[in-house]
């Protein structure tokens, strides 16, 4: 656990500046069928540099965010200083103290998969209040044109084949539906919910 804080601390200043933002039509989305309001009160797991803490904080929400990275915790707290509602811990899921009962909703957005599921779906359904949401978003990879792929993939070959692999629609798809049964396999949530909303991103020469 201790290495896995560290993992993401040489790229965390290009992460913040290049991952996908969550669109806001999902924000709606998630909103309506969590039913969340000013009032609700969230918690945050492996909220990174605050991606997706910034999209809902606006809200109004009561949101406790942790995040054990020490430089994804500093990038958090810079993104979300205008959030009197948003509380960050530098801690990890698991080495939280439990607060019972307490959150109208757990949320977890690219980060659910870190936690071992032993612990974090037991853990997120205690932290919980009656009839709360457990909230799972994941970005997967953008994808580049199938004909833009090739001719890259003849760089990744050279110079990072491990990097070279090319996921179309239904893969991501069959992929975010496998992340989703986890969450009703641990017996803890039912009545799962799902959607996808489908985004472009442009980046310029100045963004790499």
């Amino acid at each position: 656990m201790e290495q896995r804080k560290n993992w993401y601390s040489p790229a965390a200043e290009a992460y913040n500046k290049v991952r996908p933002r969550y669109p806001q039509d999902l924000i709606r989305q998630v909103v309506e069928v969590a039913q969340l309001s000013t009032d609700s009160e969230i918690l945050e797991v492996g909220c990174g540099p605050g991606t997706a803490t910034v999209a809902i904080a606006p809200l109004g929400c009561s949101t406790i965010c942790l995040e054990p990275n020490p430089d994804f915790f500093r990038l958090a707290q810079q993104n979300c200083q205008q959030y009197p509602n948003v509380e960050i811990q530098n801690t990890s899921f698991e080495e939280w103290t439990l607060l019972a009962e307490k959150f109208d909703a757990v949320l977890a957005a690219s980060s659910f998969h870190w936690s071992s599921p032993d612990v974090g779906y037991l853990k997120a359904a205690k932290a919980l209040k009656d009839r709360g949401c457990l909230i799972l978003l994941w970005n997967k990879e953008l994808q580049p044109s199938y004909e833009v792929y090739q001719s890259l993939s003849e760089v990744y070959q050279v110079h990072a084949p491990s990097l070279d692999r090319y996921e179309d629609r239904e893969t991501q798809e069959e992929i975010l539906r496998g992340l989703a049964k986890m969450a009703i396999d641990s017996g803890q949530f039912k009545n799962l919910v799902s959607g996808q909303v489908v985004s472009e991103v442009t980046y310029t020469v100045d963004d790499i």
